[in-house]
């Protein structure tokens, strides 16, 4: 029987302190991690070049 654990992931921004999420998401395996390397025309991809862009990485922290 096969099992999929999901999990509920913030991506956040490390320019402010605390760093604000600014995208909730629900994932299994490696999807929280996927949007910083597959890009696409969204505004949360905007906002991930916005931050590389200042040579910084986003916070990618898994909640639940």
């Amino acid at each position: 029987m096969p099992t999929n654990f999901y999990y509920v992931y913030a991506l956040k921004d490390p320019r402010s302190s605390p760093a604000k999420p600014f995208y909730i998401g629900k994932g299994t395996g490696s999807r929280a991690f996927d949007h910083l390397v597959n890009p696409d025309r969204t505004r949360k991809y905007t906002r991930i070049e916005e931050i590389k862009k200042a040579r910084k990485e986003p916070i990618v922290d898994i909640l639940v």
